[in-house]
């Protein structure tokens, strides 16, 4: 647990508005990895609540590796774990799978923060 505290810690100095992949349903580990993730983000979200920040937390089940970062299209099948790359059928962009997802949370990310500065303003 106190490598939890000092690499929450850290994270929370280093990353102070990162947005944070919802993988606790994720993880088939059983029930021990999931209830180390849950202590590891409550101990982020309480470390940064410290700070004045918020956790930022993107829904597991949003559709970000099938999701075009230029256009937005939803690809209507998942892009399967073998599947690499593909192509968006609207645009044209070409996109790893995992670079397209990660691009995809940060904008999700950045968008819930971007309404939480707006609810903080009004």
């Amino acid at each position: 647990m106190a490598d939890v505290k000092r690499f929450t810690t850290l994270k929370a100095r280093l990353y102070p508005n990162e947005a944070q992949a919802e993988l606790s349903r994720k993880l088939n580990c059983g029930n021990a990895a999931k209830d180390g993730y849950g202590a590891f983000r409550e101990c982020l979200r309480y470390k940064l609540e410290r700070q004045g920040k918020a956790l930022i937390v993107v829904d597991c089940y949003a559709p970000t590796s099938r999701t075009c970062s230029v256009c937005g299209m939803v690809l209507d099948s998942a892009v399967g774990w073998k599947q690499r790359l593909w192509t968006c059928p609207k645009c044209g962009a070409a996109y790893d799978r995992e670079i397209n997802a990660a691009k995809n949370i940060k904008a999700e990310g950045l968008a819930q923060y971007q309404r939480m500065q707006k609810r903080k303003a009004v």
